[in-house]
This record gives structure tokens, sequence and C-alpha cells, in this order.
């Protein structure tokens, strides 16, 4: 999140590998408390949920009450976005119903175990293809083991991305948003680029020539860093290129490493450190390319980490700025350990309800 002490998200990275090493990249906790349950399959077809073990807060959480300021923009429900854990549409729905209108998109996360779970998205599509959302699909760019960024870059694994683009558009995805490489600038999953900055831009540009090289594709593409410096030098090294990107985007949680200064000195600090929003804007801008909050939500009190709580604050300033940069699509995390319109959180699901109604 930045360079500071305070915000490096210690914990989140264990948590990060520990996901990268499961069947399906997400993120969760030991009891789910959400919306609505997750929708049921074969345990031998459906990916397991990552947990993220539940540790002893080291400092209390304190709930941040309140829902959006009056003159605060309220975001245009067009841009909505949900990831409600693996396979749940019900849960995307009962969303949905929170903001009195369907939300657009849903995001999902393919099976990175292997090779050939990532290439077959079929249990996903299927569960997916009724439900009438605009698909997210986040892509893991290399296996869980035995694969690297360098091998990518010389095309090694070319078919693969190219047998998974084959399949989407087989099977009705082929206009789907596809997020790779997401919080490349983190220690957490295979594809950490930190050092590697020549070797995952090759890849990057390997994987969209080969998925564009598919007959009846229309896929967008999103790249997207998390939130802060995280020491691995300047992002702009790590960008593939307008021709390569549709969407740059940021992942946001209301989170900090020890101490939380307040709910004010904190969204400040999302605005304007190393590599946050305001970095995101000009980014943007100098690349022309439109907006998108890949992964939003509220943070957690677990490992040292610190969050705002409760915080209908956070929210109602993140609709205010999503609708004033006018993104593409942001996914509100509703899952695990970051619940953002969930019943356990009032006075967030209040202003998520309030903020993106319209």
């Amino acid at each position: 999140m930045s360079a500071c002490p305070h915000d490096t998200p210690r914990p989140r990275r264990a948590w990060r590998r520990r996901a990268a090493a499961s069947a399906l990249l997400v993120g969760s906790v030991a009891l789910v408390i959400s919306l609505t349950g997750t929708a049921t399959a074969s345990a031998s077809k459906r990916p397991s949920p990552v947990v993220r073990p539940v540790l002893s807060p080291t400092r209390p959480a304190k709930p941040h009450h309140g829902t959006p300021k009056k003159g605060f923009r309220q975001a245009s429900g067009g841009v909505v976005g949900v990831y409600a854990g693996p396979g749940a549409p019900a849960a995307v729905a009962a969303i949905s119903n929170l903001v009195g209108h369907k939300v657009r998109y849903a995001m999902d996360f393919l099976d990175g175990s292997s090779w050939s779970t990532i290439d077959d998205p079929s249990w996903l599509t299927s569960v997916w293809n009724s439900s009438g959302y605009k698909m997210i699909w986040g892509v893991p760019m290399l296996p869980n083991s035995g694969a690297s960024l360098a091998t990518g870059a010389t095309g090694a694994y070319n078919q693969y991305f190219k047998t998974l683009a084959e399949r989407l558009v087989a099977q009705d995805q082929g206009s789907s948003i596809i997020r790779i490489g997401w919080e490349f600038n983190g220690g957490w999953f295979p594809w950490a680029a930190n050092g590697h900055a020549k070797a995952f831009v090759a890849y990057w540009r390997q994987i969209v020539d080969s998925m564009r090289s598919v007959k009846g594709q229309h896929f967008s593409f999103e790249w997207n860093p998390t939130r802060g410096d995280m020491w691995v030098g300047p992002l702009s090294q790590y960008y593939p290129g307008n021709k390569y990107v549709t969407y740059v985007g940021l992942d946001v949680y209301d989170i900090e490493w020890q101490t939380y200064p307040g709910r004010k000195a904190e969204w400040t600090h999302m605005l304007t450190q190393s590599y946050g929003l305001d970095w995101l804007v000009s980014f943007g801008k100098a690349h022309h390319k439109q907006l998108c909050i890949p992964e939003w939500g509220l943070g957690w009190n677990t490992g040292g980490m610190a969050s705002g709580g409760d915080n209908g604050y956070f929210v109602g300033h993140m609709s205010s700025w999503i609708a004033t940069h006018h993104v593409a699509n942001a996914v509100a995390f509703d899952y695990g350990s970051n619940p953002l319109p969930s019943a356990r959180e009032p006075a967030a699901k209040t202003a998520f309800a309030t903020s993106f109604s319209g």
C-alpha cells in the first residue's frame, strides 16, 4: 500500500501467497458470512475457496458509522461489480436487490492449481452463463508452481492462453474482461514481478496476443497493481503498453499496517500516497485509458492490520470518486474478511445501498 511501515500489508502478503497455492485465488476467512450462501456444486468440479486464518486482533476494531454526506456524487449503477465468492450468482443477486437494480458486473477467479485448470473455465462458465452479468475473469498468469515469468516471456505458455480463449469464446464468454497479472507489485502471487519488469511486460504481451488470435473474441484486458509503494520501482516499467491494455486500475482496501490514522486521514492518504488514487488518475490520463477499480472493500483487524471497521465514510467517498472519474467498473469484494455490503457491516451496507442505487 505504501513505503511507510504502517502501510505495508504484511499479513495480507502471507495470505496472498497461500491464495496462490490454493485451487482458487480468492480472499476469505475461516467463517464466511455474506448476504447469501454460494452456489452448490460437485466437490470434484468446484474450486475450493481459500481460507484466511482468523488471528487474534492486535488492536480492537473501531467502527466508523455514517452514510455519505450530502453533496457526494452518486456512482452510476452501471459501473457496479461484485465478487461474492466462487461460483456465486445468487450472492451477487442479493446485492442487486440491495441497490435496487441488477448490478452489471460479476467477477470470479479461474483455478490456479495447474495449467489444465487455468485453461479450462468450464465449470465456472456453466454457473455464470445464465446469470446475465458481464464477467470479469481473474486469470492466473502462472500456475502455483513449475513456471516462471521469464519462460512465459519466450512464448512457451502461449498455447494455454489460446486454449483458454477458445473455450471462453465457445462458452459464450468471448466478450468478457480478462484480469491477468493482478497485484503484480505485491509478493504474494507466483507472478510477483519485482525485479522482473521486462519479463512481466513481455509475457503479458504474449498472453494478450495469444488470446486475441482466437476467432470470435472481443476481450478487454485490465492492468492493475495494488495501491501503494511496494518497493518494486516505478510501476510504469511494468506497463505492457497501450496496445495491450484496455483499462488501468488499482485495488483499494480500507486498511493499514498496525495503526489506522482515522477515516478522514486515511482517505486523504489513499488519494495522495505513492501509487494511490491520484497517481491512478494521472497514469490513466497519460495513457488515455479509462480507469477501473478491480477490487475494493473494507479492511480487517487481524495479524497486525488495522482498518476503519464498519466505515460508511469510506464507501461514500469511493462512490463519489468513482463517479467523478468516470470509472468503467468497480468491483466490491463482498466475501470473507472484506464484506463490503454485508449484513454484518450495517453502516457500510447503508452507504453502499445509497451510493450505488442510481
